[in-house]
């Protein structure tokens, strides 16, 4: 999943982690975990894979999915508001 860390992907990524399902977040690196930290336990994080990554860039994009061997894709990244991109390790945010 792109965009696993935003607010909405959080709990998209909490949804699949409880059914069970292998599920890899794709974000920016250094994004903070602040959001899927207050949705999902320590437990529930431990079967997630991170995987540092910026959605601009395809070819690493798509480096990432082969190598993981990962066939779906859920896009939640997106263009970011001024203010979050102004200062998007916020923990207001």
């Amino acid at each position: 999943m792109t965009g696993a860390l935003g607010f909405i992907g959080s709990w998209v990524l909490k949804r699949l982690v409880d059914e069970g399902t292998p599920a890899w977040s794709y974000d920016r690196p250094g994004a903070s975990l602040h959001r899927i930290r207050l949705v999902m336990t320590d437990e529930a994080l431990a079967r997630v894979q991170f995987i540092d990554g910026d959605i601009r860039d395809g070819d690493a994009l798509e480096s990432a999915l082969v190598e993981h061997g990962i066939t779906h894709v859920i896009n939640l990244a997106g263009l970011q508001v001024p203010f979050v991109k102004a200062d998007p390790c916020s923990e207001r945010l």
